[in-house]
């Protein structure tokens, strides 16, 4: 068990999570906070981004979080993408 977290811990490039909260009658102002270590790219498709996101209803409001999290490796095909021929 512990030689798979060292192995996942070792992968991991850099983690992102967003925390959001609103209120269910509106009197508070909805905040927003946001964290990250390392290196999150979310504009591109070509690296291994594992994201999730939950939502829990209180009686104080709703609060929200999503979590990214970007491990080395690419996706099939491997390498650069090849040169164009003329």
């Amino acid at each position: 068990m512990l030689q798979r977290l060292l192995l996942v811990l070792l992968l991991i490039i850099g983690i992102g999570i967003l925390i959001f909260r609103f209120s269910d009658s509106g009197a508070e102002i909805a905040r927003r906070e946001m964290f990250i270590k390392g290196s999150v790219p979310l504009h591109t498709l070509r690296h291994f981004i594992d994201f999730s996101k939950q939502t829990a209803f209180t009686t104080y409001g709703t609060i929200g979080v999503k979590v990214w999290v970007f491990r080395k490796g690419i996706q099939d095909g491997g390498g650069e993408t090849p040169p164009n021929k003329k």
